[in-house]
């Protein structure tokens, strides 16, 4: 049984989100997701941190990775809860089998369920929502089977307004930083 019934993503971690993605529009990207996991049911979702996007299915550099945002997060008072992974192909809408392990792998450092992002590529400046939510238990061998949210229980929280502007103008992607790079 899930208990995560709803996740809403904060302006930050959304902007950081899109703005790997736009960084590299041909490669699958992965990142980390951070909360204060105070309510059980409602993740709200405060930060992102970029993670890969070019060896994405490699265990020791997410390790790693894992590792030092697990760190990062401690000193903020937050907690690793999930990822989200954008796909390399915009018309591909399921999760690549390393994210889930990534996210099983979470799920068991968090000694609670993971929530995994995927980020519909075609959608994700449009007024559409451009996410869909899954949950992820620890407990397998990498064989993690994720469970879908109901579109409705995904919400983005206060919509950064200037994000087109950093997208399509600005050129703010230059600025995001991930272990790849």
């Amino acid at each position: 049984m899930s208990t995560i019934s709803s996740v809403t993503i904060s302006s930050l971690a959304y902007k950081k989100l899109v703005l790997h993605t736009a960084k590299y529009p041909t490669a699958r990207v992965l990142g980390l997701l951070l909360a204060d996991t105070a309510s059980s049911s409602t993740l709200s979702i405060t930060d992102a941190i970029p993670l890969s996007h070019h060896w994405t299915s490699l265990a020791p550099m997410a390790e790693v990775a894992l590792s030092l945002a697990t760190s990062y997060a401690s000193t903020k008072n937050l907690t690793v809860v999930g990822l989200y992974e954008a796909p390399e192909m915009v018309s591909d809408r399921s999760t690549s089998q390393q994210a889930n392990k990534l996210a099983e792998k979470i799920a068991s450092l968090a000694g609670r369920e993971a929530v995994l992002l995927l980020v519909d590529n075609a959608s994700i400046l449009s007024t559409t929502q451009p996410l869909s939510a899954y949950t992820v238990v620890a407990g397998g061998k990498g064989e993690a089977k994720p469970k879908a949210l109901p579109a409705s229980a995904v919400s983005l929280q206060n919509a950064a307004s200037s994000l087109e502007s950093a997208v399509r103008k600005d050129a703010a992607w230059e600025k995001i930083v991930d272990f790849d790079a």
